[in-house]
Formats: C-alpha cells, structure tokens, sequence
C-alpha cells in the first residue's frame, strides 16, 4: 500500500508531501491544479523514462519518493535483486540536472528494470482509456482462469513448455553438429583406418630401418664376415692360432717367474673374449638372407610410415599415435551424439504428450469456469436493472 509521496522540483510542484491512509483516498481539484502531475511523478517511480524538462528548476535535482507498507511475500523478489527488505519500504528516483536518473529502493541503488518488476507488484494505474484492456484476449483468459484457479495448471504447462522448448533448441543443436561432423566423418573414419591397419603400437621404425640397411647391404655383410672366419681360422697363420701360441708361451713365462702373471691372465681375458665374439659373428652371419621379398616388405612397410608421418605432418611414431586416439575417440563421440539425439527426441515426444495432456486439462477447467462467469455477470446485471441482458463466453 503506498502511504506517502514525497515531491521536489517536478513540474510546477516546488515541494509537496501527502500522506495516505488506508481505504479510498480521492484527490479531487479544478483543471490545473496539480492532480495529473502527481499521477506522473508516480509514473517516475514504476520506472517510466525521465525528462529533465520535467524540473522546475534546472540547476537542482527532482526528486520523487514513495512510502509503501509491504508484505513478506515479497521478500523472495528483493532477496533475488539483492535489496534490502524493509515492511515499510522507501522508492527514490532523482533526475539530474544534467537528464540523467537514479533510481533506489531503501537506499539501495537499482535499475528501471528491476524498479519496474517492482512497482507492477505494487502500484496499478487506470487511466481514461485503460478499459480497452477488458476486450483483449489476456485479460478475459485471466478472468476466466481466476475464476477456476488455473494458476497452478497453467503453471505447470509454462514449465512444460519451457522444457518443450529446450528439447527442441538442443536437438537442433546437436542435428547441425552432427551434420557438420558428416561432412568429414567419411574422411576422418577413413585417416582412423588408415592408421589402426598400421599397428603402431608394435611398430619400432628404428629396428626395421636398422633391418631394412641389413638386408640392402647383406651381401656385402657377408663377404666382410667371410673374410674374418677365414683370417682367423687359417691354419698355422690364422689369428686364433697365433693368439692361441702366444697365450700358452705367456703362460709358461708366468710359471718361471709370477712377474708374468697378470700379463698372462690378460692375455687369456682377450683369447676367450676374441673367441667369443667370433662365435657371435658366426650366429649372426648364419642368420643374414639375401631374400629380395623380405626386402621389398621392409621397403613397403617403411614407406607406409613414412608416407602416414609426412601426411599427417609430424615426426614421430608417437605423434601418429597420438592423432589416431584423438580421431577413435572423435568418432566415439558422433556415435554418441546420435544416441543423445535420439534420446533427446524421445524425451521431447514425452514432453509433448504430457503438454496435450495438461492443455486438456486447462481447457476443461475454463469450459467449466465459463459457466460460472456467466452466471455471475448476468446477476450483476440484473441488479443494474438489465434482466434481460444475455452473455455468451466461447473458447
């Protein structure tokens, strides 16, 4: 309930303050006396435009201040805009000289906005045309649902509506994100093969260039090898032979004086280590073929590689690695996002039953609720005196 205005320097008013009782207050007084300018500065505090040509004086602010006695319920609404609730609450606009305003609600700085959502809850203005709002189709729908305590079913459908909405937002959504996946899921599913055939994981580029040089250079490999067996192995002259007699001369020195011994246990370090080393170099040379089709498979093989490294434009195994298990786990993610747009639809598909459903019930009620309306309107008719005045609701 509003119990005070308070008016400074708006229009002809240099100041004024009126207190307000509760039940019907009337201002009454002859044209220009005042009355529609204290409806205006009222105005000022629903958050209505400002006018510096408003101001009496222009080298001072305006100021309009209302007094209103509130109830809890609506504490919510200034909790949720960060104002302070006060049962007896205080609405301030100011305009500068310069035109702009300020608007506060127990001090407390605010927006038009938010003095708007406010002064609705608080102040209804009539004014000489305002009846017009009777024939439009919202206000005769409010009468009807009043009359039927719709509220909550209405309600409830705006809920489901809202949620309707989202649904169908998020599938649009998610459809132009899986159309644009399409376009290069093709191409992107076909790199993801490409590199999954490839067998990264087991693959050591380094050993099978190290083989492919092997088997590109096994004859000459082989050849070298030969030539050492046979420089070694040579009778009388080979180089085991040689060693083999120096080893037991040595030997027999370190038994005439033990000046030789450490001498002569080097000596046998090196023939067993040559001797050893020389039977590595056998296996190994048993094992080396000179097969042209294992060659070309190493050839093809690393190509292949090399081929996905340059396509790809990395360096590494490792990195071909790593865009093989970005692209598996993109293509997981399609596959989902059809699941989730196929979900989002059934739920959609539920929203729009239960919608039917609660649309049904609100259109039962009004039918309902029209009855009573007529009802009441032609007995308050008739205490008018038109008896015979006849009204007819269709939805």
């Amino acid at each position: 309930m509003l119990s005070r205005i308070f008016i400074q320097n708006f229009a002809l008013i240099d100041s004024l303050e009126i207190q307000l009782n509760s039940g019907l207050q009337v201002i009454t007084g002859e044209t220009g006396a005042g009355k529609s300018i204290i409806l205006g500065a009222l105005r000022l505090l629903m958050g209505e435009r400002a006018d510096a040509k408003s101001m009496q004086n222009n080298d001072a602010k305006s100021i309009v201040e209302g007094e209103f006695l509130l109830n809890e319920n609506l504490k919510i609404f200034f909790d949720d805009n960060d104002l302070d609730f006060e049962i007896t609450t205080i609405i301030r606009r100011e305009i500068l000289p310069n035109g702009k305003s300020r608007a506060f609600v127990n001090d407390v700085p605010t927006t038009l906005e938010v003095l708007k959502k406010l002064s609705e809850q608080l102040v209804d203005i009539h004014s000489q045309f305002e009846t017009s709002n009777l024939f439009t189709e919202k206000f005769k729908f409010e009468m009807i649902d009043g009359l039927c305590n719709n509220k909550g079913a209405i309600s409830n459908y705006q809920s489901e509506f809202l949620q309707y909405q989202e649904l169908k937002k998020q599938i649009a959504q998610k459809e132009k994100m899986l159309q644009d996946g399409n376009n290069e899921a093709e191409y992107k599913k076909y790199l993801l093969d490409e590199l999954q055939q490839a067998d990264l994981d087991n693959l050591d580029l380094e050993n099978l260039e190290n083989q492919m040089s092997l088997y590109e250079n096994a004859e000459i490999i082989s050849e070298n090898l030969k030539a050492i067996f046979t420089r070694t192995d040579q009778d009388e002259v080979g180089v085991i032979d040689s060693l083999l007699e120096i080893k037991n001369r040595l030997a027999k020195t370190a038994e005439l004086s033990h000046q030789f011994s450490e001498s002569e246990h080097r000596m046998e370090t090196i023939f067993l280590e040559l001797k050893d080393l020389l039977f590595e170099l056998q296996n190994k040379a048993e094992k080396i073929e000179i097969s042209p089709e294992l060659l070309l498979q190493l050839s093809e093989k690393i190509n292949h590689i090399n081929n996905l490294i340059q396509k790809h434009r990395v360096s590494t195994v490792e990195e071909l690695i790593d865009i093989r298990d970005r692209l598996s786990a993109e293509q997981n993610n399609f596959e989902g996002l059809q699941e989730q747009i196929i979900s989002l639809k059934n739920k959609l598909e539920n929203c729009n039953e239960s919608l039917n459903s609660l649309s049904q019930e609100l259109s039962k009620n009004r039918k309902s609720a029209a009855v009573i309306f007529v009802e009441k309107l032609e007995n308050l008719l008739k205490k008018l005196g038109l008896e015979k005045a006849k009204i007819e609701v269709k939805l």
